[in-house]
Formats: C-alpha cells, structure tokens, sequence
C-alpha cells in the first residue's frame, strides 16, 4: 500500500498530469524520448518507495501479477456464490474481491447488532478476518480477499464460520427475523 504504479503508452500525460520543476534539478533531457523521471515525483530525495513495485515486478512478472490478480477474484466470486448458496445476500456490484453481504431476513433494525455479532465471531475464531461497513445507511458484512495464497478451502472455512455465527446468533435473538 505504500506504493504504486500507473503505466501509460501517452508519455505525455505524465507530464502534464504529474510534473514538477525546481530551480535546482537539470533542465536538459525535455527532448529525450524517455522523460526525466524525477521531473513526475514530489519524493526527490525521499526513500525508493517505488523499489517494491519494482522488485515485485521482477520477481513475479507481468503474468504474475496477473495470474495473482485472476485468482483473487476468482475466488471473490467463489465467496458470491458460496454465499447465494447459503442464503445471504451479496449487496455489492464490483468485479474486484471486495464482498459486501448481509442476512436479508434479520430485521433491518437489528442489522447493526446482527452484523457485529457475526464479525466478532469471525474474529474470535481466529480463522478468518473479516470486517463490518456501511453501504447506503445499512449495516452490512465486508470480506475481501487480499491475500494471493487464499484458496477454495479457505472460503469453505469462513464459509462455515459465518453459518455457524448466524445459527448462534438466531438461537439467542429468535424475534430478528423479518
């Protein structure tokens, strides 16, 4: 997070988006067809935080990086699925694993209680991480698949826990239903 990339083929949007001058960095070099890279950051002289994106490019790829990233979102649409098949409902629209999820049964009243019981569960179970959002003033339940070593077992896992959760929450607030 501490570091990014924006690859372009218009060498001059960088330019015009991101330049910067001072009186003290050399001026030669505007004609080249590489551009001055120095001439597109404010971090002159700070750290090589690009060192990262850099070394992580070496050593996975191109189709690394892109084979994490399929694979991150494959198993962001397991989770959809698994969760459909489960009875929740997904009430987010994004191609990317970011899961957004709630029980349309519970009364929407109580969805805040309901939506932090079931993450605490989560939490303490220790098994999997999940988090707790706000989508349109309603509480929802938010898992996002970050890590590129998450497999269909993993989503089986949290899958598990979060039946389990709900199932506990219900036998102690019976009336939450809708």
């Amino acid at each position: 997070m501490g570091a990014g990339i924006y690859i372009t083929r218009h060498k001059d949007i960088l330019h015009r988006t991101f330049s910067i001058t001072a009186d003290y960095m050399p001026k030669e070099g505007v004609d080249l067809d590489v551009i001055e890279p120095f001439t597109h950051s404010i971090q002159w002289s700070r750290r090589f935080i690009g060192l990262k994106v850099y070394l992580s490019l070496v050593t996975a790829g191109w189709e690394g990086y892109r084979s994490m990233v399929q694979h991150q979102t494959e198993m962001g649409n397991r989770l959809r699925r698994e969760l459909a098949c489960s009875n929740w409902k997904v009430v987010n629209d994004t191609v990317l694993p970011v899961v957004c999820f709630t029980d349309s049964n519970i009364q929407s009243k109580i969805q805040s209680n309901f939506a932090s019981f079931i993450c605490q569960e989560i939490l303490r179970s220790g098994q999997a991480w999940i988090s707790v959002y706000e989508i349109n003033k309603a509480t929802v339940l938010r898992a996002c698949i970050t890590n590129y070593d998450s497999t269909e077992e993993d989503i089986m896992v949290l899958m598990e826990l979060l039946n389990r959760a709900r199932a506990k929450y219900l036998e102690r607030h019976p009336n939450g239903l809708s």
